[in-house]
């Protein structure tokens, strides 16, 4: 009996597997990629672009409002900290140029408002640039869950950046009129010649924002060389004047706008006008450019989270 039981066993068995091979499998699904109605559009996709951007105006503010308020609101420090790093490296740098341990040329301002502007400027930069350049990784979750123009995590992530520059600006100010330094009504326009400044930012930051979803360490290999790049930026030495020392307010686009941003601080005449139209056009490229990248590398960045 057992034995005719394990026949029978063997017969369903092999009975079962027959039938399995003769049924119809199901077919899996094939993906193909093919050009989404983004990048069909051609040049059209401009006016797409700004349009979903106006539309999103409010969830680009409701981000910004919280990012302020875990950053500022609940601890009175989030205003400290955003004053503390330009004051003390400023002076820090003065106290070096003090003692000759760094040299550098005569400023038209006392060193120290010198030294206070650059810092606070760069670290405008480099603040637009870490904030844009993390977004995509900081909001992974969001991304894969909720449909919503991804746009307006960009463009509210350098919200906090600008604001604490505005903070910095109020010590600014301050430091200038202690120095006795006491700007005339061309001041009021500083921080706007540094507009090309934050297109530079925002287009980089959006390119490094897809680059480091296939890899962060490229991002940090990057904010590494920025460190590096504020010696090639006249912001704690004034803007060389004898050759090759020069070519860094040719090659650099962020030159010319720290110098247009000094003229204008010190009431002096614009001297390089010609290199911050140059930094105008290049600002208005590094944004398009960046920005265009963005949008077209959404659907695969999706995917990946």
């Amino acid at each position: 009996m057992a034995l005719g039981c394990d026949i029978m066993g063997v017969m369903q068995t092999r009975t079962h597997n027959t039938i399995d091979r003769d049924a119809p499998q199901e077919e899996l699904p094939v993906v193909v990629y093919t050009r989404d109605r983004f990048q069909r559009l051609g040049w059209r996709v401009w006016r797409l672009m700004f349009h979903d951007l106006v539309r999103s105006r409010g969830l680009i503010w409701r981000l910004f409002v919280r990012s302020w308020s875990a950053q500022y609101r609940q601890s009175w420090m989030g205003y400290v900290w955003a004053i503390v790093p330009p004051v003390v490296a400023a002076v820090a740098f003065s106290f070096a140029v003090r003692h000759r341990v760094l040299r550098v040329g005569p400023t038209p301002i006392p060193y120290v408002c010198y030294a206070l502007w650059g810092m606070t400027v760069w670290q405008l930069f480099t603040g637009i640039y870490n904030s844009s350049s993390g977004v995509l990784k900081g909001a992974s979750q969001m991304i894969s869950r909720i449909n919503f123009p991804k746009d307006a995590l960009v463009f509210a992530s350098i919200g906090q950046p600008l604001f604490t520059f505005l903070i910095r600006l109020v010590v600014v100010f301050l430091v200038f009129g202690f120095k006795g330094v006491m700007p005339g009504w061309t001041a009021l326009l500083a921080p706007f010649a540094l507009i090309p400044l934050v297109l530079i930012a925002l287009g980089m930051g959006m390119i490094m924002a897809v680059v480091s979803v296939a890899g962060s360490d490229i991002r940090r290999a990057f904010g590494a060389f920025l460190n590096f790049g504020m010696l090639l930026t006249p912001v704690i030495y004034p803007p060389p004047v004898s050759w090759p020392s020069a070519a860094v307010n040719v090659v650099n686009p962020l030159s010319p706008v720290l110098s247009v941003s000094h003229s204008l601080l010190q009431g002096a005449p614009i001297t390089t006008p010609v290199l911050y139209l140059a930094a105008w056009i290049f600002g208005l490229l590094m944004f398009g450019c960046g920005w265009r990248i963005f949008r077209m590398a959404l659907p695969r960045i999706a995917e990946r989270f």
